[in-house]
């Protein structure tokens, strides 16, 4: 039986650094490493760099500096490309989309979390705009809508219930890389020294850096113990304030901000953490939680959304806003050490072979119900 064409809009493999990028390259590559695949799959890109060769790679540029290209190349020129080519079903990773499809092509939508409906002011206005003009035409035409938590999945259907019969829920995996490291060469060449509590994150409002920061400050005032604070992630927006509570913070020479990092690195740093802290006031599932419990790291996590979902360290969730309760979480985290059979429970949980299987067979359902 001929396979049904899937075409994937994997422009985060080339346009992002964050959460969506790391989730659409694990979800390909997933897909790629399957003995045999269900489907034959196109990408398309705004450039082929050669990482997928069992793919095809359809390159259709961005062309960021031509005024008003990338909408006309995602509201005609792709969807143009995907009924040129007779796709049978089109995926959107990054849940904008798919666009102007006809309806005998199946429509795949990933959504990470509905911050910019429920949360707007930690989101640009165009940003939150845009999500809330176009987000429900979206799902109203989409076949199948991926959802990464049973919060986000919830969220979804209690926000637009006309959803309810075509959300399925899938826990993203942890990649095989992550696992428990030691090369302090890897920390010195950061600038980090140990001991120190890790934070990783976009440095933007939602992610709740300035609690953190005094709770930080509460923590070194007690004189609770010698860690430093790392934060790693790169600059997001909206983010003026709380660079100046760095700069102005009692400890600021405490306090390590290494930039965004590769992969080899944030093993190292999730690696050989007192701890790592999720203070974010929001999450759709929040992937590095797992990435730093399969590197041996304690939790202290904002009960919240689907962090206090997903985390396995419920001893150690603390109110989200409040900076006292989080230092008594930092401190009360050097009593749990994590072993190697709760990193193996951890993994067979969370794990891309797992998500990829699920995923495959949701879309294929899609084919079945005609």
């Amino acid at each position: 039986m001929k396979k049904k064409h899937l075409i994937i809009l994997a422009g985060p493999l080339d346009n992002q650094n964050a959460g969506v990028h790391r989730v659409t390259y694990e979800i390909i590559k997933g897909l790629h490493d399957m003995s045999e695949c269900p489907f034959d799959i196109t990408l398309i890109r705004d450039r082929d760099d050669g990482q997928f060769p069992k793919f095809k790679t359809a390159k259709i540029p961005l062309f960021k500096k031509l005024p008003g290209f990338q909408s006309f190349r995602l509201f005609f020129i792709v969807p143009l490309y995907c009924i040129l080519k007779k796709a049978d079903v089109v995926f959107e990773p990054a849940h904008f989309g798919p666009f102007n499809l006809p309806k005998k092509i199946k429509r795949v939508t990933f959504i990470h979390d509905l911050t910019p409906i429920l949360f707007p002011q930690f989101h640009t206005f165009n940003g939150a705009y845009l999500q809330k003009i176009f987000l429900p035409r979206i799902l109203k035409k989409t076949d199948l809508i991926i959802a990464n938590s049973n919060n986000t999945a919830n969220d979804i259907k209690k926000q637009y219930p006309f959803t309810k019969d075509k959300v399925q829920k899938i826990y993203l995996g942890v990649s095989d890389l992550f696992k428990p490291l030691n090369n302090p060469e890897v920390l010195e060449k950061l600038k980090i020294t140990q001991p120190y509590f890790l934070s990783v994150s976009t440095i933007e409002p939602r992610k709740n850096i300035e609690t953190l920061l005094e709770a930080f400050r509460l923590y070194k005032e007690e004189k609770l113990g010698p860690e430093k604070l790392v934060l790693v992630g790169g600059k997001g927006w909206k983010n003026n304030a709380i660079y100046s509570k760095i700069n102005d913070h009692p400890n600021v020479n405490e306090i390590i901000l290494p930039g965004f990092v590769t992969n080899e690195e944030l093993i190292q740093c999730y690696s050989q953490c007192n701890a790592f802290i999720y203070p974010s006031i929001y999450e759709g599932f929040g992937l590095p939680l797992i990435e730093a419990a399969v590197c041996g790291a304690p939790l202290v996590v904002a009960n919240n959304s689907s962090l206090k979902e997903i985390t396995p360290f419920k001893e150690l969730l603390f109110e989200t806003l409040n900076a006292e309760d989080l230092k008594e979480k930092m401190s009360l985290s050097k009593q749990v050490k994590p072993n190697q059979e709760f990193i193996d429970s951890i993994r067979s949980k969370y794990n891309w072979k797992k998500f990829v299987t699920e995923f495959t067979d949701s879309i294929s359902s899609l084919f079945k119900q005609n």
